[in-house]
């Protein structure tokens, strides 16, 4: 994920692009006519339920049991 924030970031679409323009092999794909915004908006031309689908299968993997401290004979 890359999250473009301050002023420059979230306000110029240019700079945006030029950055962006090299990140495809890291699958980094920016959205043209999304990115033509300034302020808060999801600009990438993967879709986020992507995203969400994979938050929901790591959130719903087992999670190793904690091993529980040996009792000491009295």
């Amino acid at each position: 994920m890359l999250v473009f924030t301050g002023g420059t970031g979230e306000n110029d679409s240019a700079i945006r692009a030029e950055i962006c323009s090299g990140l495809c092999a890291l699958s980094i794909l920016l959205n043209p006519g999304r990115n033509n915004v300034r302020g808060e908006a999801v600009i990438s031309a993967e879709d986020v339920i992507i995203v969400n689908h994979v938050g929901d299968f790591m959130a719903s993997q087992e999670k190793p049991a904690r091993a529980e401290p040996a009792l000491q004979p009295a």
